[in-house]
């Protein structure tokens, strides 16, 4: 096994606040940590991916057929009562053999969510507590 990269998730209460602040968009801080990582680096050859989820309650369920691209690298989906964002960049070293990331900009970074899933209009997610 190798490690590739690093996934962590932005979780929000709805779906107005992801939208007033771009919750789906990479963090300063997300950005730094990721950069500042040698050991996720050096694992990956210099080359780690980043990914983050954001998700967020909706306030009704939403019909909806496949993942929806807001850029190339990305896409977002429901599933019940929930909306799901995933958001991929990618690492390199510029010519100086600096850390950088494609981050939160257009790049050549391709996201592609396999998406043969339909989201009903009544579907909801069942939690189960166990005691």
């Amino acid at each position: 096994m190798t490690l590739i990269g690093d996934f962590h998730s932005h979780p929000y209460e709805n779906l107005a606040e992801v939208r007033d602040i771009s919750g789906f968009e990479f963090s300063d801080a997300d950005e730094a940590s990721f950069l500042d990582d040698d050991f996720l680096w050096e694992r990956a050859n210099d080359q780690p991916i980043m990914l983050a989820m954001t998700i967020c309650k909706l306030a009704r369920v939403h019909e909806k057929h496949a993942a929806e691209t807001i850029r190339s690298n990305i896409a977002h989906f429901d599933v019940g009562e929930f909306r799901f964002w995933l958001n991929a960049a990618v690492g390199f070293l510029d010519a100086s053999g600096s850390r950088r990331c494609t981050g939160n900009r257009p790049s050549n970074v391709e996201l592609r969510i396999d998406s043969r899933f339909y989201n009903y209009s009544r579907d909801r997610l069942v939690v189960a507590t166990v005691h």
